[in-house]
């Protein structure tokens, strides 16, 4: 049998239809609220899967100064972030994902952006 204590899991554990997903930060690019299930799309072979957790259990669980909510049915990894598109308020990550932005977090993160220009 194989030893397991110097192994650790990932930090991130989502329950999919099929079993448990084990990711890490930057393997997330972004999670989409869709009713009662949340979309994650990742860095992955597989683009995106569907997982059995509402996105404010996501919020709750796993928010990091990286990895925030950026819209009531969005959360985005900062890490991910390629661009701000300042006439539709929304944030470009890699792979062309898009999504939207609060009023709030568009502030929070323009502000941030002027810090390092």
């Amino acid at each position: 049998m194989e030893d397991l204590s110097d192994k650790s899991l990932k930090p991130v554990i989502f329950k999919a239809s099929g079993g448990y997903i084990f990711l890490d930060y930057l393997e997330i690019i972004m999670c989409c609220a869709e009713g009662n299930y949340t979309v994650v799309y990742t860095t992955l072979g597989t683009n995106s899967f569907k997982i059995l957790h509402k996105i404010n259990y996501i919020s709750l669980k796993y928010q990091t100064d990286n990895f925030i909510r950026c819209h009531k049915s969005y959360i985005i990894n900062l890490s991910h972030l390629e661009k701000l598109l300042v006439t539709t308020h929304q944030a470009q990550l890699t792979g062309g994902y898009l999504a939207p932005l609060s009023n709030d977090c568009w502030r929070k993160l323009k502000d941030l952006t002027e810090q390092y220009m």
